[in-house]
């Protein structure tokens, strides 16, 4: 498999992790507020808005990820013979993990901790996806 086809596969596998769990949630509360709106006579694209901002916020975040650390990191272990399902994992959540708390203590949230371990299920996501979709070598 080409690498750009690998890299888009990951990428989408890797920031679906985050992005379901969190857009389930924004459905709840557009639900809401369209309810609200509709009452009120309110228009109902800030709704549409609160749907679709996980994906606008998590994609580019798991997509510059993967060029600035991903790749290089992915480069280090074939070089020296240590690329493994469990390596890529391992580092993908790592490096999740870390940008997820370094973006939580930023923003001076107080209940970060699920979005450390969304950032963590979804690097490990990636690197896992990444594995998979390898080429197969036959021989």
């Amino acid at each position: 498999m080409r690498l750009h086809r690998r890299f888009l596969i990951a990428a989408l596998i890797g920031s679906a992790v985050s992005v379901v769990p969190v857009t389930l949630f924004t459905i709840v509360i557009a639900g809401m507020y369209i309810l609200d709106a509709l009452n009120h006579g309110k228009g109902i694209w800030p709704a549409i808005y609160i749907v679709f901002l996980p994906s606008v916020v998590v994609v580019p975040i798991v997509t510059v990820a993967m060029v600035l650390v991903g790749l290089p990191v992915h480069w280090l272990l074939i070089r020296t013979h240590r690329a493994s399902d469990a390596a890529y994992s391992l580092t993908g959540g790592l490096v999740g993990f870390a940008i997820s708390l370094v973006l939580v203590v930023i923003s001076g949230s107080e209940n970060g901790f699920s979005l450390t371990m969304l950032g963590l299920a979804s690097g490990a996501a990636t690197g896992h996806a990444w594995w998979r979709a390898r080429p197969f070598v036959i021989g």
